[in-house]
């Protein structure tokens, strides 16, 4: 044993404190058992611990500490003045005279008289810990705190170079790897191979991608529109009814068009009487025979408005004009309302022949050509993917019923015989482009909003 060793109860504590040091995870275990472990060696009321690279540490009973705390600075500049002006011995004491009138005059205000400072002077743990508190230091105490230093300093020069060791590889100690090349020691490194394996997989081509809103629409479905201007007084359909051709779908309130009817052909009748009676005068008065051309005239007039209000008639009653399910939001919001010639009331599609629509948004929008291939998956089935095969992507954005803009995108099922594909189901389609490096996959969108947000 050395001279001046602690008796048998500080020695065993010392003892403990050491395991404690080897038994820390990581530096910051170590800082926090290096200021509020070592009590049960020498008594102290105050221990901060200070790096030259990391600033302050720990500090004794503080879990974290607050940077901009006014002991946390005064700590600070205590402990660069204190590294600067620091000599050979490993334990000394610091007197609140010797130090710069600026360190000296707050003294009193956060430490107490007596302070000890323990330099860990190993390679690579260039750093301080101080020990404050008001009772003077024993020299036994200094030979227990001489030891401490020792062997904390190595303590934190092991975690560093377990970290650097970690990166670049522990190596082999044999004369040959030693004196082998440098480009040879830096190729046996586990982080060289590290570094290419990532440099590999950041050019592994992939397909670039993007997800959009998706939904299962009618290729060429039958547009049914108002073929007059009146107020529907009927729907006869429900929505994904099934008709054919030649059956009714709606009706018009014929209230207006049928009384117009009656007083035109009630104008016919009269005219043709009028005719009639003017046929037989014109035998003996010129008058009458004159008057016979205009009331000709009148009455092709009159029938040509009675065939006009008969076929608005016989318009009333719209019909189907072909087979296939109705697509038709609400029948009862029809019911009762005013259109006018050629709005659109309803559709007619074949529940089989569909094909997918997607809304690309801008934001997400990437290179996509005729015929990539395109994935749907439905919300009712979403582990299994439905392929196809783009057929068109819009030129320019347009407004959705949501008032956000996106491009609409129009792609082939190549899967079209199954019952379970109808009309209307939704779900979210993935569009696949061309293939580019992974590192422009995973960056593409973080370079846009870098370069938006910077202007370049």
């Amino acid at each position: 044993m050395e001279p001046g060793m602690p008796p048998e109860k500080e020695q065993a504590a010392l003892l403990q404190y050491l395991g404690r040091m080897a038994e820390a995870a990581n530096g910051r275990e170590l800082g926090f058992i290096a200021v509020n472990e070592l009590h049960a060696i020498v008594p102290y009321r105050q221990a901060a611990l200070w790096f030259d690279q990391g600033g302050l540490q720990a500090l004794s009973g503080v879990v974290s500490i607050e940077d901009n705390a006014p002991y946390s600075l005064y700590l600070r500049s205590l402990f660069a003045y204190l590294h600067s002006s620091s000599d050979e011995e490993q334990v000394r004491l610091v007197r609140p005279g010797e130090l710069p009138e600026r360190l000296a005059k707050s003294w009193s205000e956060w430490l107490p008289t007596q302070a000890v400072l323990l330099s860990l002077t190993e390679p690579g743990a260039a750093g301080c810990l101080l020990l404050v508190r008001d009772e003077p230091w024993t020299p036994a105490e200094f030979t227990s705190l001489g030891m401490v230093a020792k062997y904390l300093g190595l303590a934190f020069n092991a975690r560093r170079s377990a970290r650097r060791m970690f990166w670049l590889g522990s190596g082999s100690s044999s004369g040959q790897d030693v004196n082998a090349p440098l480009w040879r020691r830096v190729w046996r490194q586990p982080m060289t191979w590290l570094v290419l394996a990532i440099a590999c997989l950041a050019f592994l081509p992939v397909r670039l991608s993007v997800l959009a809103p998706a939904e299962l629409v009618p290729v060429n479905p039958e547009v049914v529109r108002s073929p007059l201007d009146g107020v529907v007084e009927r729907v006869l359909v429900e929505p994904n009814q099934r008709v054919d051709a030649g059956e009714p779908l709606f009706e018009f309130d014929r209230a207006a068009i049928s009384s117009q009817l009656q007083v035109a052909e009630r104008t016919l009748d009269t005219l043709r009487a009028e005719y009639r009676q003017r046929g037989q005068q014109a035998v003996v008065d010129g008058e009458s025979r004159s008057a016979l051309a205009v009331i000709s005239g009148r009455m092709k007039e009159q029938q040509a408005e009675v065939d006009y209000l008969q076929a608005l008639a016989e318009r009333g009653m719209v019909l189907a004009g072909s087979d296939g399910v109705v697509i038709l939001d609400d029948p009862t919001a029809w019911v009762g309302r005013p259109v006018v010639t050629g709005e659109r009331v309803l559709l007619i599609a074949n529940e089989q022949d569909a094909e997918l629509e997607a809304w690309v948004a801008p934001d997400d929008l990437i290179e996509l050509r005729d015929d990539d291939p395109v994935k749907l998956y439905l919300n009712a089935d979403p582990l299994n993917a439905i392929p196809a095969r783009l057929r068109y992507l819009a030129y320019s954005a347009t407004e959705r019923p949501d008032s956000s803009f996106a491009y609409r995108a129009r792609a082939t099922l190549e899967t079209q015989q199954r019952p379970d594909l109808r009309i209307g189901l939704k779900g979210t389609a993935k569009l696949s482009g061309k293939r580019v490096a992974l590192w422009y996959y995973l960056l593409r969108k973080p370079l846009a909003s870098l370069r938006g947000l910077l202007g370049f």
